[in-house]
């Protein structure tokens, strides 16, 4: 029995398959999933099988494969189909609470798309989810994306110091949470574009402030996943003033990035040195240089 269902767990749509047909196997491995589940039932209310525990092993497959349907459903664009996906998961006792907040996930997820589209009624829509969610039942890691993902519904409907209050618990309910610190990069960032032309110091602070959540990101997260939050940070140093205000904070918040993160993007920080910053910009290849030396020597080495 747990080889089928392993199986089954191992092939799930991927983001390029048509979902034209996933929808009738999904159907039919759901009614596997109940028969199992209600096989097991049975067998702990006769109490002749000791390991009636197995009956958790259909609801959750089948409320993960609920869930990954909904997420593909959504990256295609058919928000209304992963939406419906999403809501079958109540016909499902017991499900665990990992399986209750992916499908909380995935349903704010497809208002988030949708606001992007249409508008102020699918933000109202999320946030009224997040909302109506009794997060006591969830771990820290995960009450802190509701709030991340809250800062972003209300982003999109204008409430910015509401916005960054929720971003900011986000990250210190689980300051290691990098979903937490790009969206607030992300929100901040616009922030930034979008306040060219003010008067600069609000400006200069709120790419400070971009910057400091990209490289807190960076911290915690491996080197081909933190490549675009480099990206925006070195991005945003042509933005810079005369005072260096943006490269005074990349080298003060750069200090906890791994230093083999930063390798892929030498010739960009070497560009940088003829930009006015360069100062600024030595003190940080010193910073990293020596130690990605040393790495790659271990590595020459153990060849």
């Amino acid at each position: 029995m747990k080889a089928i269902v392993k199986t089954w767990r191992n092939r799930l749509p991927m983001t390029s398959d048509d979902l034209s047909h996933w929808s009738d196997i999904f159907t039919w491995r759901h009614h596997h999933y109940q028969a199992i589940v209600q096989a097991y039932d049975t067998a702990s209310a006769s109490q002749q099988d000791p390991n009636s525990t197995h009956a958790m092993l259909g609801v959750h497959a089948s409320a993960s494969a609920i869930i990954h349907y909904g997420k593909v459903a959504r990256k295609h664009g058919q928000i209304n189909s992963a939406l419906d996906s999403l809501s079958r998961i109540h016909s499902i006792p017991s499900v665990p609470i990992v399986d209750c907040f992916q499908k909380i996930r995935q349903q704010v997820k497809c208002y988030l798309q949708m606001a992007a589209v249409m508008g102020k009624n699918e933000c109202m829509q999320g946030l009224e989810v997040i909302e109506s969610t009794n997060l006591k039942y969830f771990t820290h890691e995960m009450t802190a994306e509701f709030y991340a993902l809250k800062g972003m519904f209300l982003a999109q409907i204008g409430k910015s110091d509401e916005a960054n209050k929720a971003f900011s618990a986000a990250v210190q309910m689980h300051d290691v949470l990098v979903k937490a610190w790009a969206l607030w990069g992300d929100y901040l960032e616009s922030v930034f574009l979008k306040q060219n032309g003010s008067p600069p110091s609000s400006v200069e602070q709120a790419g400070v402030s971009a910057i400091t959540c990209y490289l807190h990101a960076c911290r915690h997260q491996n080197e081909h996943k933190s490549r675009k939050y480099l990206a925006k940070v070195i991005w945003l140093l042509s933005y810079d003033d005369e005072q260096c205000t943006l490269a005074d904070a990349v080298d003060k918040y750069s200090v906890g990035v791994p230093s083999i993160q930063w390798l892929a993007w030498v010739p960009q920080i070497l560009t940088c040195l003829v930009c006015g910053h360069g100062a600024k910009i030595l003190n940080l290849l010193s910073h990293f240089i020596p130690r990605l030396q040393g790495c790659i020597l271990k590595l020459y080495t153990s060849l």
